[in-house]
C-alpha cells in the first residue's frame, strides 16, 4: 500500500523545518557571538546577565530600531524577569531581528533591497537568505515541499547557506535528511505552537494577510495529523520494544532454570555414583576378608 501523498509532503515538511530548527538556529546563535572572531563586526556577549542589559537599554530606547519591530511577547523573551536572556530560547524570526538591529549586519544595498546583489557572499547576505527561506516555508503552502525533487531543491539551499557561514555540525544537517524522526516528537510539537503564533502575529498586523494565513492554518492541521501518526508508530514501536524485553527475560529465565535442573541432574548423578563406589569398596573388602580366612584355614 502506497503513502497517502499528504503523509509525504508532511514529512518533507517537518524534516525541512527541523533543519531550520536545529542547524540554522545554531548557526545564527554562533554569528550572534561571532564564535569565528570575523573581523567585520562585533558580536554580543554569551553571557545571558550581559545580554539581558543590552536588551533593557534597547527597550529603554524609544528610538531604538528593535521599538519598530518588535511585539510585546517578544519584548518578553529578550528581556526576562529573571535577568537573563537565552538566545536558545529565541526563534529564528527574533535572532534574525536582532542580529539585524542590533549587531548591525546587512546584505550589500541594505535590508530593502529585492534580491542580493551578483556575489555577495557577506553575513548579512546569508542572512537575508534565510529570512526569506523561513517565510516561504512558514507562509507558503505544504504544497511548496510537494515531492523529493522539491524537497532535495530547498535541502541544497540550506545547505550552501550553513556550509556559506561556516556551520561546525553538517553531520546533524544530513542526518535530518532520512533519520527516524519519533525522537523528534516534541521539536515537531512545538512547530504547531509556532504556526499558531504565527497566525496570530499575522492577525494583529494591519495589511492583507488571509493567503498566508489560510496556508499555515492548512500546514498546521496537516502536521498536526501526521504528528498523531507519528506518535502512534512510537508508541507501536515502544509496546513491541517492552515485549521483545520480555521475551528476552522469559528467555533468560528459561535458561537458568535449564541450567539449575542440569546442574541438580549432574548433582544426583555424581551422588550415585559416589554410592556405587562405596558399595564396590565394600563388596571388595568383604571378599578379600572372606580369601584370607580361607587360606587360614
Amino acid at each position: 500500500m502506497s503513502t497517502p501523498l499528504y503523509i509525504l509532503q508532511s514529512e518533507y515538511w517537518v524534516r525541512i523545518n527541523l533543519a531550520l530548527e536545529y542547524c540554522i538556529k545554531e548557526v545564527l546563535i554562533d554569528v550572534l557571538h561571532n564564535v569565528h572572531n570575523d573581523t567585520s563586526y562585533t558580536g554580543l556577549p554569551t553571557c545571558p546577565k550581559q545580554l539581558y542589559q543590552i536588551f533593557v537599554q534597547c527597550k529603554q530606547n524609544k528610538k531604538h530600531e528593535l521599538n519598530k519591530v518588535l511585539k510585546k511577547e517578544q519584548w518578553e523573551i529578550l528581556c526576562p524577569q529573571n535577568g537573563s536572556t537565552n538566545p536558545e530560547d529565541w526563534d529564528i524570526t527574533l535572532l534574525i531581528a536582532v542580529l539585524r538591529s542590533v549587531v548591525g549586519l546587512q546584505p550589500a544595498g541594505g535590508w530593502k533591497i529585492k534580491s542580493l546583489q551578483p556575489n555577495d557572499q557577506s553575513i548579512g547576505a546569508f542572512l537575508f537568505l534565510i529570512r526569506n527561506l523561513r517565510n516561504e516555508l512558514m507562509h507558503g503552502s505544504i504544497n511548496a515541499v510537494s515531492n523529493l525533487q522539491a524537497f532535495k531543491q530547498l535541502r541544497s539551499r540550506m545547505e550552501n547557506i550553513l556550509l556559506g557561514l561556516k556551520y561546525k555540525n553538517m553531520q546533524m544537517f544530513y542526518d535530518l535528511e532520512s533519520c527516524p524522526l519519533d525522537k523528534h516528537v516534541l521539536v515537531i510539537s512545538r512547530m504547531v505552537t509556532n504556526l499558531d503564533q504565527e497566525v496570530d502575529l499575522l492577525r494583529n498586523e494591519a495589511s492583507d494577510n488571509s493567503n498566508a494565513i489560510k496556508n499555515i492554518e492548512q500546514t498546521n492541521q496537516w502536521i498536526k495529523t501526521y504528528l498523531k501518526q507519528l506518535s502512534s508508530a512510537k508508541a507501536d514501536k515502544t509496546d513491541v520494544e517492552d515485549l521483545a524485553k520480555s521475551m528476552n527475560m522469559k528467555a533468560d529465565k528459561d535458561e537458568i532454570d535449564g541450567l539449575a535442573k542440569s546442574m541438580d541432574s549432574r548433582l544426583n548423578t555424581k551422588a550415585d555414583k559416589d554410592e556405587m563406589d562405596d558399595l564396590a569398596k565394600s563388596m571388595e573388602n568383604r571378599m578379600n576378608a572372606k580369601a584370607d580366612k580361607d587360606e587360614l584355614d
